[in-house]
């Protein structure tokens, strides 16, 4: 008692208090009930709170009923509010009947709530139409409607001039309510996932000046012209569907030239993304044809996430669709390519390495002197996971080129600094890739690669010994300055035995490889990978070696990593396990430990949820 003497005589703590009262009660914020009946007390006979009581029908109301400001019956089993039923509420501003049974409302309910400022009536799932009388609420500053999955009519709500949000989200309606283009004042307009919307009537939006969040996601209807959206000078949120890529391109430059970056924003060409939600700045583009030339598309310099699908690209090089992946694109955190005809490479090969081209006879490719060496612009260096999916035409993440005017024609590879954020990589059903990690790419944060249904692939990490060949016929055919000046600057030893080589991957986790029928080697050496968790492997008949670098231990025996965890194959693979060649040999008995039996089907889950979680 002496806390609520002390409480109730500090008038300005208590009317702060009643300010948040709303949203402390809308949000469902769990609070100890001596708090909770100490706020009602301060506040009765102006607030009204029966939530989660079970009622059936809207309370009686004493003489306070004048008096009260905010009345919050969410969450109960109210069906109906009959006929003639009215809250002489005059000075109510805030009514809260979200999650109720609501099928019908009278029209006389809202005739005395002329100071009504918040209606929330969200997520009362039965009810149909809402009466015409609110469309006198003029001094409503938010109308709630979410989640009422079979509302198909809003009355008019032009004049409803104080309005500052409308809430329509997973409605059935067919078309914008009448009057929402007069509607100055409106700062948010949520409209997402109503999927039976058939259009916007041209110039709504344009005229929506003071818009700060705009969300048309989910949605069948598409922004044909990026004027409308141009003028909205004041946005700081932003999910729409665009009609093409022309408006694509508008949109893009509009936010490019803000002064003020949005917050966050989903542009999307066709239909809309399951994933990649937990992104703030996500592109999804999915069944408008990409090509190079007159529809070649730039992408937001703080792009965070970018999902394609569905796609025939013209160009064989992801970034040369895109060419603002070599300076813009800095941030993009997140890029899953999938279903995408066309698609030989995700990066052209552009750096200091030098390698022998396999043919004198191929077309000689310019590279800039801007291209080459390191650069702190690398495409995909900030990328921390990729998902490749059925790209039938992908032959590796990066496409060798030749350099103009060599005499000995040498190709070169990516910019070290490409890649050198992954922290996930996910390949599947890629059938003419053989080969997943070109030499000399740096992966000092990768943790976790799953490679599933590529039959092609026949090594994980290439040690370069398909180019040990046209170099040792070099030395034959060169002088030795020559073959010194070929061989400056190669960061990746090609000499001597591969079998000496080290992949080190000092954060690596999992690895999974599933029905890979050709893969014969993860490596040429061994992998340091004193991280390692999970090992996943199943129906890789031709591998031979799990090329697993093991410590040793003060008596000189191979340890297995502190970290490791289980080792995964099926029980058909079991002939396979005992095949396995080991080095040094005891390495088995130090690994066997760890084996464990998973069913196959479980696997193919773990991926799925894998690509479509990231």
């Amino acid at each position: 008692m002496q806390l609520l003497r002390k409480l109730s005589g500090q008038d300005e703590k208590m009317q702060t208090l009643r300010n948040n009262f709303e949203a402390l009660d809308s949000r469902a914020v769990d609070m100890h009930d001596l708090i909770r009946d100490m706020a009602l007390k301060m506040t009765e006979n102006r607030f009204m709170v029966k939530a989660r009581l079970g009622l059936m029908e809207i309370p009686h109301l004493q003489e306070c009923a004048g008096n009260l400001e905010k009345v919050s019956l969410m969450r109960n089993n109210i069906q109906e509010i009959p006929c003639g039923w009215s809250m002489r509420c005059h000075s109510l501003s805030t009514l809260i009947l979200k999650n109720n049974l609501l099928v019908s409302i009278a029209e006389s309910f809202f005739k005395h709530m002329h100071a009504l400022q918040v209606l929330d009536l969200s997520n009362n799932h039965r009810i149909q139409v809402l009466p015409n009388s609110i469309s006198d609420l003029v001094n409503l500053t938010a109308l709630l409607l979410a989640e009422c999955i079979s509302l198909a009519f809003v009355p008019p709500l032009g004049k409803l001039r104080a309005l500052e949000e409308l809430d329509l989200r997973c409605t059935i309606i067919r078309e914008v309510p009448q009057g929402v283009d007069m509607l100055v004042n409106l700062r948010s307009l949520n409209m997402e996932n109503t999927y039976r919307l058939e259009k916007i009537p041209s110039g709504t939006l344009s005229r929506l000046s003071h818009l700060q969040l705009l969300r048309l996601g989910r949605t069948p209807v598409e922004i044909q012209a990026a004027e409308e959206l141009e003028g909205l000078t004041k946005l700081e949120e932003l999910d729409v569907r665009l009609g093409d890529v022309h408006s694509f391109n508008r949109i893009v430059k509009f936010l490019q030239h803000r002064e003020v970056p949005l917050d966050k924003y989903l542009l999307q060409l066709g239909v809309p993304p399951f994933d990649g939600k937990i992104y703030s700045k996500l592109i999804s583009w999915r069944g408008e044809n990409i090509s190079k030339g007159e529809d070649v598309s730039f992408l937001p310099y703080d792009l965070e996430a970018l999902i394609i699908r569905d796609q025939w690209f013209s160009s064989g090089c992801f970034c040369d669709v895109f060419p603002s992946f070599w300076g813009n694109a800095r941030r993009l955190q997140f890029c899953k390519i999938k279903n995408c005809r066309g698609i030989e490479s995700i990066v052209s090969g552009c750096s200091c390495f030098t390698f022998s081209s396999s043919s004198r006879n191929e077309e000689e490719i310019e590279v800039g002197d801007d291209q080459l060496g390191e650069s702190c612009n690398a495409p995909f260096q900030s990328v921390q996971k990729l998902i490749l999916s059925r790209l039938p035409d992908l032959r590796g993440l990066i496409r060798w080129k030749k350099l103009a005017g060599s005499r000995l024609g040498f190709g070169v590879i990516a910019p070290h600094c490409t890649f050198s954020n992954l922290r996930m990589l996910c390949v599947s059903f890629c059938d003419k890739m053989k080969r997943v990690f070109t030499p000399g790419l740096q992966l000092p944060h990768l943790e976790w690669i799953s490679i599933i249904d590529c039959n092609e692939i026949e090594e994980i990490f290439d040690s370069g010994r398909t180019h040990l060949s046209e170099l040792n016929r070099l030395w034959l055919s060169c002088s030795l300055s020559e073959f010194e000046s070929i061989c400056e600057g190669m960061e990746t030893n090609f000499f001597g035995n591969n079998y000496d080589m080290t992949f080190i991957l000092p954060k690596l986790k999992r690895l999974h490889l599933e029905s890979l029928s050709k893969l014969e080697i993860i490596c040429e050496g061994i992998m340091v990978c004193d991280s390692i968790e999970e090992i996943n492997i199943v129906d890789c008949p031709k591998l031979k070696r799990l090329c697993l670098s093991l410590s040793i231990d003060n008596n000189g025996q191979p340890s297995a990593p502190v970290t490791l965890k289980k080792i995964n194959i099926t029980r058909k693979d079991i002939d396979w396990w005992e095949s396995l060649e080991w080095d040094p040999p005891n390495t088995k008995d130090v690994l066997q430990p760890f084996l464990r039996f998973h069913p196959y089907q479980s696997w193919k889950l773990f991926h799925t949820l894998a690509g479509s979680s990231c």
